[in-house]
């Protein structure tokens, strides 16, 4: 098996890691109703750092990469990145793999996900740190 190759339950768990640490930040930056603001914003106000996030374990140059690739698309309301997007994307940002463009797409499928559902102020967090 080539070096650059990942086994397929390596890639199984981390990608949940990931998935998850979207999710959650998407929830945390997601505008809710009202002038409240986010809850990114109001952890940050009150405590001056980052709110505590998901482990990203061995995959935490994803995050990165994700903060790269623009998280989402803006039009009429926010969507996820398209696949023609994350392609474009990863021509111009040296070593993305297929796997990883497919995990980009999913990242960025959860992100706008949870955006939508963390507006409502009862909305319960994807992960509990």
């Amino acid at each position: 098996m080539p070096v650059w190759v990942r086994p397929p339950k390596f890639y199984a768990e981390a990608e949940e890691k990931c998935l998850t640490w979207a999710k959650h930040f998407g929830y945390l930056r997601a505008q809710r109703e009202g002038d409240a603001g986010s809850r990114w914003d109001e952890w940050v106000k009150a405590n001056e750092t980052s709110p505590p996030m998901p482990d990203l374990g061995p995959l935490a140059f994803m995050a990165a990469l994700f903060h790269k690739s623009g998280r989402f698309t803006r039009g009429m309301d926010i969507a996820p990145l398209s696949h023609a997007e994350i392609e474009a994307f990863s021509r111009i940002e040296v070593g993305v793999t297929v796997a990883d463009m497919r995990l980009l797409r999913g990242m960025s499928v959860a992100f706008v996900d949870w955006i939508t559902m963390g507006k409502d102020v009862f909305c319960e967090a994807p992960w509990a740190g």
